[in-house]
Parts: structure tokens; C-alpha cells; sequence
């Protein structure tokens, strides 16, 4: 059982606006992205068993693996990874974070299901143009695609029914109270196979006083985003462990405003 101080904004539709928080759940829980990163924090192949990229750096190859199948029992393709695509960089939807798709082509040019297991995308040159494809989970075409961008945001489909194709099986939602998966069975072996877990359970707690005292009397098993001053008393308890682990993010980029303003003016 993992414990956590807010509901999973948006559920587990990638397309809603959504959290850290659930943006961990999508990607290694209920969804899965087309890479992930290594210890060494280098990508490596995941719903995608591996891609190529053009000679000018302006198109990407994706080949998704045919042994991935949703939970319903459809088999995961590369219109899946179109859909998302498209709906992600629709105007009309409203995504919360624009900037990802910022170098990429949208619209119908900016993307070839070339067949049902290969896609190319389209985009300009820039740095660390791999990161969006882990941090984006792939949605369900079949289940989605009649949906219009306006009303994503609110789909049932998000926090009532997510149908996934991840390691975990979306099982019930309480509001405010905990979310609950169970093993899939059908995960790839050579993605890991069968969870080791038969269940996960994800508790809401609003309180980190009551978030720490429930880790300490073993009512959870683990408790994300732990405060600083906290983290002496989980040290010193012989039952627990403190983890810390490295990840490729920003918290906040401030401009200096002042300094901005100076500057115009000495140029004048």
C-alpha cells in the first residue's frame, strides 16, 4: 500500500490535466509510455521495442511491440500511439503541457502509421527530443476516439473506468480515498512478466504528520515526497527505509524581470 497527500489529478487519462503524481501512476502502473529510462537515466525500449531517427534528426521511427494488449483485450497498435498523438497536440484540447509538442510537427503532416506496428513522427531538431515519448502515456483509440477534445478532461473514462495496458489492472476508485489495481497476468515476460504484487492500493492522506505516523505503525508501506524534517525520525525507525533516487526534472525557471527590463533599456 503507497500513501499520498492528493487524489491522482486527471485519473489515469493522459489527455486530462494532471500531476507528478499522476503522471507515476500512467506510466508505471495502469498505462504504459514508449520508453522509459534506464538506472543510468538513458531511454531504452518499452511499449515501443525500438526506433530509429533519420539522418537530419527530423523524424523518429517508432516500432511498437504486438505483444501489448489493453485490458479489455484489444491489442495495442500504432494507432493507438497516433491517436494520442493527435489528440494531444489538438488545440481544442486544451494539454497542459504545450511545450512538450513545442519542436514537434503537428497535425496530419507531422505523423505516418506506416503500418499497424510503425509510426513516424515528425519534428525539428532540439535536445532531449526522446523525453516526451517517456513522459506521455499511450490512451485507448477504441475507447477514446469518438470522445471530442473539449470534453476529454472530464471523460469517466479518466478516474470511473481507465482501461489500461500497463502491469496493473484499474480494479475501483474511491474519491478521496484510494485507488486500487490488481496484477495484470498478461504483462509481457519480457517486460518483467506478472507483477510481483497481487495488489496495489494508492491511500489519500491529506495530512504529512498522519502520512508519516501511518508509514511508522506499518498501516502503509510506503510514503512518497517525504518533508526534510521528517526524514531523521524514518532513519532512526529500524523497520523503515529512507530512499532517495535521482530524476530528470524541473521544479520551477524564474526570469529576472529587473535585469530583463535593464537590459532593453541599455540596447534603446
Amino acid at each position: 500500500m503507497v500513501a499520498g497527500l492528493g487524489d491522482i489529478l486527471g485519473g489515469m487519462n493522459a489527455a486530462a490535466p494532471n500531476d507528478i503524481v499522476a503522471q507515476q501512476h500512467q506510466q508505471f502502473v495502469n498505462l504504459m509510455t514508449l520508453l522509459d529510462y534506464d538506472e543510468e537515466a538513458m531511454p531504452r525500449p518499452y511499449l515501443a521495442e525500438g526506433w530509429e531517427v533519420s539522418d537530419d534528426d527530423r523524424e523518429i521511427t517508432f516500432h511498437i511491440r504486438q505483444d501489448v494488449f489493453w485490458h479489455d483485450g484489444e491489442q495495442t497498435d500504432a494507432h493507438d500511439v497516433a491517436f494520442t498523438y493527435r489528440l494531444l497536440t489538438d488545440p481544442a484540447l486544451g494539454y497542459a503541457n504545450p511545450g512538450y509538442w513545442e519542436r514537434y510537427e503537428r497535425g496530419e503532416g507531422g505523423l505516418e502509421v506506416v503500418d499497424d506496428f510503425t509510426i513516424k513522427i515528425r519534428l525539428r531538431p532540439h535536445s532531449d527530443f526522446l523525453d516526451v515519448w517517456r513522459a506521455v502515456a499511450i490512451l485507448p483509440e477504441h475507447l477514446l476516439g469518438e470522445a471530442s477534445p473539449e470534453a476529454m478532461a472530464e471523460h469517466p473514462y479518466g478516474s470511473q473506468c481507465p482501461v489500461g495496458n500497463g502491469p496493473f489492472v484499474f480494479v475501483s476508485h474511491t474519491t478521496h480515498d484510494r485507488w486500487v489495481f490488481e496484477a495484470n497476468h498478461a504483462f509481457p515476460k519480457d517486460l518483467g512478466g506478472r507483477p510481483f504484487l497481487d495488489r496495489y492500493v494508492y491511500r489519500i492522506i491529506p495530512d504529512q504528520t498522519t502520512l508519516q505516523t501511518e508509514l511508522l505503525i506499518q498501516n502503509v508501506d510506503a510514503y512518497v515526497s517525504v518533508l526534510p524534517d521528517q526524514a531523521q525520525r524514518i532513519i532512526d525507525d529500524p523497520g523503515v527505509d529512507l530512499v532517495a533516487f535521482q530524476g530528470l526534472t524541473y521544479v520551477f525557471i524564474a526570469h529576472d524581470l529587473a535585469l530583463v527590463e535593464h537590459v532593453a533599456i541599455a540596447w534603446r
